[in-house]
């Protein structure tokens, strides 16, 4: 939750509830942004042409997924970054 919506709150400027819509709207964002990606994943892994042990072979590809998993960077940049890794795992 950002600071700022605090201190919002805490001048009176919006009621609780809007913090608190606020709040799970950033939760309900950040978990679909990691399910896309988990399934875009997910979709390589059915098509038999990568394991998850080659995926974490790769020490780029483990850095991106821990970058997923903690929220430091936007879905999208992260997926067009493990693309040009994943031909490299793959070839």
């Amino acid at each position: 939750m950002a600071a700022e919506t605090v201190i919002t709150y805490l001048r009176g400027s919006i009621p609780l509830r809007d913090v608190g819509k606020r709040y799970l709207s950033k939760l309900q964002k950040s978990f679909y942004r990691r399910f896309k990606l988990e399934k875009f994943i997910l979709r390589i892994f059915e098509k038999g042409k990568m394991t998850s042990g080659g995926l974490l072979k790769d020490p780029k590809m483990r850095e991106m997924i821990a970058k997923l998993y903690l929220d430091v960077e936007d879905t999208p940049k992260l997926l067009l970054s493990s693309l040009s890794r994943l031909s490299r795992i793959l070839f």
